[in-house]
């Protein structure tokens, strides 16, 4: 069945309090850059290290709005985005005072100043039509995705399935799952495979037109690269036959993982073709009316709290003064305070839009020296547990800290657009799914004060997004393979490359190119394309990292090893990316399917 990201928002009152980050940050920006006669300073050291903090925190704000934009409508913020990237007064005024500066006598500074140098050059010298057209595109992908929610929410009225605050999709998916009849969830998924059709064709058809954009830029920009993958693996720390070598692994594994999984859904179901779109009422089966549970969202931070101080020697300390709308942590190390992350309290309601005010151009004052910035979205649950959220935002909870701190604690901090080039792209999912391996500890039951059923309703929670996981495994790395194969080329699009990898691995009903396009309209596969792979490459990584910690006690971290490890693992570009083994990911998953109270009847 189709998965595809809702773009209607629900209400969240943050969006001013980030525009009057990014504003103040704009503003800061000017003044640092301004010429010495205007400012009356020149660029020293600090402003330095302050300007690439500036922007490093505006392209985090804008990925994180990215994969937020679920639960945020943050279009009338993306002016901000031309501001800092994209306004070429502003930015010739960066690269001027840039170029000024220097040459520091400090070797790492210097070093930071003529990378940001060259990325300011190769930004003025790279084709503006091709720019264009490819934001033309992103609007168009959004636009499509839109339409696309609107007519499936067309087709759910029609059979009189209500999909209230959340996306039609999973309505879809919740209402089949009710169905005992085998032949009438057949029936509604294959409906609402026709009816969603011409808009999976749509999309298409828009991002092969991206795939065209991007290899024309690619042949004729900087450098003359062969192929878009050729480009985009200047960022990675492996190469293409590597990370293709690894992906073909992983892709064995996860097809002989669906095949068992599919097995299991057809002897509860009955299902014969297509089994995942019975997977729901696969679940609902095995659940018996148990309900899935609810945590407390200040134990989870506690925990968050005390294992970045035990693992990392990282304090993250609550703030005196909270806002309504978020949670704001101050981020320090060795006494010194780095920056904060705001953990943003998204409270379901009617989908509403709130006006931002006007950033003032005239400042009274002088603004402020900026400091390192992040969030993390916490979805809470309705008014009767205001202060509780589900396992699976517990698990994304856990999953953006990772980011959040990184962005947060690094301090080389290297030129980027999107907000994921701060490392290796190999290296990009590495913390975060660490750091969401977490939530499947032994100990996290403890650090929630369960007990008894409480116990027991988690094991059941874990076993549940275990088990999601291992269904959408497959799809992901097929969608990954595609994504790889047809930056690869110089030529074709996204069906073609399916139908190779299809007929190579035999993917028959397991999974259909339909399921796969909303995917590719992701941050990560836009502003990376061809590096698909990557979150299975942080996944397999965490998961053989994470492995020792399993059998440590919380009350024992820091766990034996070598001091600083993960640090070193997380924030260190220069380190080297050995290929992770793909067992302990599959091994993990399986681990807690068994470890539930719920009887998978696996063969």
């Amino acid at each position: 069945m189709a998965t595809i990201t809702t773009r209607r928002p629900h209400y969240r009152d943050n969006l001013p309090a980030i525009e009057a980050d990014l504003a103040e940050g704009a503003d800061r920006l000017r003044m640092l850059v301004a010429p010495p006669g205007q400012s009356g300073q020149g660029l020293t050291s600090e402003a330095l290290r302050e300007i690439v903090l500036i922007y490093s925190n505006a392209a985090s704000t804008f990925a994180y709005l990215e994969g937020s934009q679920r639960f945020d409508d943050y279009q009338h913020l993306l002016g901000w985005h031309e501001t800092y990237f994209h306004d070429r007064d502003l930015s010739a005024a960066t690269e001027k005072a840039l170029a000024a500066a220097g040459p520091f006598t400090a070797h790492d500074l210097e070093e930071l100043r003529l990378t940001w140098l060259a990325w300011f050059a190769d930004r003025r010298h790279a084709p503006e039509q091709a720019r264009r057209r490819q934001a033309e595109l992103g609007a168009d992908m959004r636009a499509i995705l839109r339409q696309m929610d609107a007519r499936q929410l067309e087709f759910l009225q029609r059979v009189h399935i209500t999909s209230p605050g959340t996306s039609p999709s999973v309505a879809l998916a919740e209402a089949a799952s009710r169905l005992k009849e085998q032949a009438t969830r057949t029936k509604l998924t294959t409906a609402w495979r026709r009816h969603s059709a011409p808009d999976i064709a749509a999309l298409t058809n828009v991002l092969d037109e991206a795939v065209e954009v991007r290899r024309k830029a690619a042949r004729e920009g900087a450098g003359g690269h062969p192929t878009v993958l050729a480009q985009t693996f200047e960022g990675c720390s492996v190469s293409p036959a590597e990370a293709t070598s690894f992906l073909q692994e992983f892709l064995t594994h996860a097809l002989e993982s669906q095949r068992e999984l599919e097995s299991a859904i057809r002897t509860a179901t009955g299902c014969t073709q297509y089994p995942m779109d019975h997977f729901g009422r696969y679940l609902r089966t095995r659940m018996s009316g148990r309900r899935a549970p609810t945590f407390r969202l200040q134990a989870l931070l506690d925990l968050l709290c005390t294992l970045a101080r035990r693992v990392l020697g990282v304090t993250v300390i609550a703030a005196p003064a909270q806002h309504a709308h978020a949670l704001t942590f101050r981020v320090g190390r060795a006494g010194e305070e780095l920056g904060s992350i705001d953990f943003d309290l998204l409270r379901p309601g009617a989908p509403s839009r709130r006006p931002a005010s006007p950033p003032s151009t005239a400042k009274s004052r002088t603004p402020a020296p900026v400091r390192a910035k992040a969030h993390v979205l916490c979805p809470l649950q309705p008014d009767d547990e205001a202060d509780h959220v589900t396992f699976a935002a517990a698990q994304a909870i856990f999953h953006e800290f990772g980011h959040a701190l990184t962005h947060v604690l690094f301090s080389r901090r290297m030129p980027s657009e999107s907000g994921i080039e701060y490392l290796p792209l190999d290296r990009l999912e590495c913390a975060s799914t660490w750091w969401e391996r977490w939530v499947y500890h032994p100990d996290f039951a403890g650090a929630l004060d369960l007990t008894g059923q409480a116990q027991e309703a988690l094991a059941l929670a874990q076993q549940l997004r275990a088990l999601e996981t291992w269904s959408t495994t497959l799809q992901c790395t097929v969608a990954a393979a595609v994504d790889l194969d047809v930056h690869g080329r110089s030529e074709g699009g996204h069906r073609e490359a399916f139908e190779r990898l299809s007929q190579k691995y035999s993917l028959g009903d397991h999974c259909a190119f339909g399921d796969l396009p909303g995917y590719f309209t992701h941050l990560t596969w836009q502003a990376a394309p061809g590096a698909g792979f990557l979150y299975f490459w942080g996944a397999a990584s965490s998961a053989e990292t994470f492995q020792r910690y399993r059998t440590v006690r919380v009350a024992d971290l820091p766990a034996k090893g070598r001091p600083d490890e993960l640090t070193q693992l997380w924030l260190d570009p220069n380190l080297p990316s050995p290929r992770p083994p793909v067992s302990p990911y599959f091994e993990f998953l399986r681990d807690v399917v068994d470890a539930g109270p719920m009887e998978v009847a696996r063969p």
